[in-house]
C-alpha cells in the first residue's frame, strides 16, 4: 500500500514545472525541440533511477552501508571533474 502512495504522490510532483521543465524549454526554444529531446530522455531515466531507487529504501541502505555512499560519492565526483 506504501508503495502505492508513494506513485501517486511521486510522479505528478515530478510532472510539474521546474528546473528541468525549464531547462527544457530554453534548450528546445534555442537549438530545436528534435535536438532536445536526448537531454530530456536523460531527464526522464534520471527521474525514474531516482524514484525506483526511492521505493527500494536506498537512503536506508545508504545510512547503514557507508562505504557504498562513499563510493557513489566518489564515483559522482570523479564523473563531475571530467
Amino acid at each position: 500500500m506504501n508503495y502505492l502512495l508513494f506513485v501517486v504522490t511521486f510522479f505528478p510532483i515530478s510532472f510539474m514545472p521546474g528546473i528541468n521543465m525549464t531547462l527544457a524549454l530554453s534548450i528546445g526554444m534555442s537549438i530545436g525541440y528534435m535536438r532536445a529531446i536526448p537531454m530530456i530522455l536523460g531527464q526522464l531515466v534520471g527521474v525514474v533511477l531516482v524514484s525506483f531507487l526511492c521505493i527500494l529504501g536506498v537512503a536506508t541502505l545508504l545510512m547503514r552501508y557507508e562505504f557504498v555512499f562513499e563510493m557513489i560519492r566518489i564515483c559522482g565526483a570523479i564523473y563531475r571533474s571530467i
